[in-house]
């Protein structure tokens, strides 16, 4: 079943179970069949833990912000350095991943409105472990389009944060080194 959500390569998403992962010798050999971010990119698997909360929300962003998680994707790939295990940016990447936060903010700076992008985060909600420090990437008032700031929320606001959001993390203007927001409730 096509849910219309595609990697940032053309591939269509899809949740699949997840498999369990070798051990020792045969998860060397067997790398990039169980590399998470590859997989996702190369085939649009995306692995899926059956009755974990974690996995459930990673899907309902997917599903929520589409644009924004492949771009997440394809920056993790193009982030990769030979001989690295993980690079600062693909860390950055995964700490926005689990834990960000889109912020609307007015000219004068004054907060309109968050939403929630970090799949850990709603776990961590559900679980009643607050508050929760997220990551913040701010989106000004003047990068929105009519529609979305018309109603401050809805499918017209979310779908021009995901494209907004895409967007910077695509042409590498993605910096949230020094933001963070506290989720209190």
């Amino acid at each position: 079943m096509s849910l219309g959500i595609k990697t940032a390569t053309g591939v269509p998403i899809q949740f699949i179970p997840a498999k369990p992962r070798p051990r020792g010798a045969a998860r060397r050999r067997r790398k990039d069949e169980h590399d998470y971010e590859l997989r996702i990119f190369n085939h649009g698997e995306v692995s899926t833990r059956s009755r974990n909360w974690h996995d459930f929300f990673n899907a309902l962003v997917w599903m929520t912000y589409p644009a924004t998680k492949a771009a997440l994707n394809a920056r993790q790939i193009a982030a990769r350095v030979p001989g690295i295990v993980r690079t600062r940016e693909q860390d950055r990447l995964t700490m926005f991943d689990e834990g960000g936060v889109i912020t609307v903010v007015a000219e004068d700076g004054s907060v309109i409105t968050r939403h929630i992008i970090g799949h850990a985060i709603f776990e961590l909600i559900c679980q009643k472990q607050l508050p929760v420090r997220g990551m913040q990437l701010v989106v000004p008032t003047n990068e929105l389009q009519p529609e979305g700031v018309a109603s401050w929320q809805g499918p017209a606001l979310t779908a021009d944060l995901d494209r907004i959001v895409a967007t910077k993390i695509r042409n590498q203007v993605f910096t949230t080194s020094h933001a963070s927001c506290l989720i209190t409730n």
